[in-house]
């Protein structure tokens, strides 16, 4: 807690002796820590977490057995940015990824600040950048690793995590050794020779981050480069796949087609024939009832000719009867 009253009442300071206390102290940490569930990530931290470290050591510049050295380490795992959209959050989950991003915001706004020189720094933003004010601003060295993702559905968190990263590296401080009062004080060699060394190691680091800045932007400049490339790869697929899929709608609608015409042939040349047999049995119907009738006709022309006859014999057997009798 500070002089204007603020403070993290949830912190809690603890007396550690040996590297197996700071391990076990961070693994109830860690134990502790709010994680939940969303569509991108099975167990999603809903909190930072920082594990600050402060040392008593000897000073070995020290004559006298009061002097000591007081650094301090400072661990921080930030939460990742999410939008509520992707993540599918709602209510309380939904709550604290935004108190997240508001946080990476202000953060982002701190190292902008620190990184262009400004005259105001805003650490008053959050409790977040309150905490880690003299971690980045201050009298220390400090290492930021970044996590991003090669995904291209996740490109526009990766460019911004890119860009904050870019900027925290043109953060200049200038450590310097965290004594204790009663320390002795240098002589004026070795403060002049100290002063040297920080001069010169200043300007290494200078010429460093430099060269790193310009690989960096190198870097930075190829994965937009590659970005594109992916999403014109990906356009380009769609197309395609757009274009088959209208091919073989094409094909599909053709066979269709040919296939209803197929069908449509095969039944006109089965109703052809049908009736083509239809049109023969009513011919056969009607060459059988005229072979009919004309049987009939001779039937009846054989029975007239036999009645004749039998009455020529009729009458021959009179004419002999009567022949006999005279």
């Amino acid at each position: 807690r500070d002089g204007a009253g603020w403070g993290l009442p949830a912190a809690r300071r603890e007396l550690v002796e040996s590297a197996a206390d700071v391990t076990a102290l961070l693994a109830r940490g860690a134990a502790a820590r709010a994680t939940s569930s969303t569509r991108l990530n099975e167990h999603s931290s809903r909190s930072h977490a920082v594990l600050s470290v402060e040392l008593r050591l000897a000073d070995p510049k020290s004559e006298g057995a009061s002097g000591q050295l007081r650094p301090k380490l400072t661990f921080v795992d930030l939460a990742g940015s999410e939008r509520t959209k992707r993540a599918g959050t709602e209510g309380k989950v939904q709550q604290e990824g935004i108190q997240i991003n508001l946080s990476l915001f202000h953060l982002n706004h701190v190292i902008h600040a620190l990184g262009s020189r400004a005259a105001h720094v805003p650490y008053n933003g959050s409790s977040l950048t309150k905490v880690l004010a003299d971690r980045l601003g201050g009298a220390t060295q400090t290492l930021m690793l970044a996590c991003a993702s090669p995904a291209e559905p996740n490109a526009l968190e990766t460019l911004s995590t890119l860009y904050t990263v870019s900027r925290a590296r043109t953060i200049v401080s200038k450590p310097r050794v965290a004594r204790q009062p009663g320390s002795e004080r240098l002589s004026a060699e070795e403060a002049a020779r100290q002063a040297d060394e920080e001069r010169a190691r200043e300007e290494e680091r200078h010429a460093r981050e430099r060269e790193q800045l310009v690989t960096h932007n190198r870097e930075l400049a190829a994965a937009l480069d590659a970005s594109e490339r992916l999403r014109s790869d990906a356009v380009r697929r769609a197309l395609c796949a757009r274009t088959a899929a209208a091919a073989c709608s094409a094909v599909v609608t053709r066979a269709a087609a040919e296939q209803r015409t197929a069908a449509e042939a095969v039944l006109a040349e089965r109703a052809d024939k049908a009736q083509a047999r239809a049109w023969a049995a009513e011919a056969d119907a009607a060459a059988s009832a005229i072979e009919v009738r004309r049987l009939e006709a001779a039937l009846s022309e054989a029975l007239q000719r036999a009645e004749a006859a039998e009455g020529r014999a009729a009458a021959a057997e009179e004419r002999a009867a009567a022949s006999a009798e005279r």
